[in-house]
């Protein structure tokens, strides 16, 4: 089992684990709060459909009329969190 780790400038980690019993791979995300996030790979084109990507081109295609489509991406804004001191 490959397993990478990243520790990003800012606390963030990274990590890939594969499962034991489906082959899958997750790249797990820890915050330096100590919350994970996992994302799983899947196959681009079929995730770029699922995204209702418009047109049937290639992938790269697919994924380039999602990326600078505005309505499609849902973002939130971070609010800097700052430690107080008692």
């Amino acid at each position: 089992m490959l397993k990478i780790a990243i520790h990003f400038q800012n606390g963030l980690e990274m990590r890939t684990f594969t499962g034991a019993k489906t082959g899958n791979v997750y790249t797990v995300l820890r915050t330096t709060r100590g919350s994970f996030h996992v994302l799983v790979e899947t196959e681009a084109k079929a995730a770029a459909r699922d995204c209702a990507a418009q047109g049937g081109g290639n992938t790269r295609e697919q994924w380039k009329s999602l990326w600078g489509d505005t309505k499609a991406v849902r973002t939130r804004k971070l609010r800097a969190r700052s430690k107080s001191k008692a």
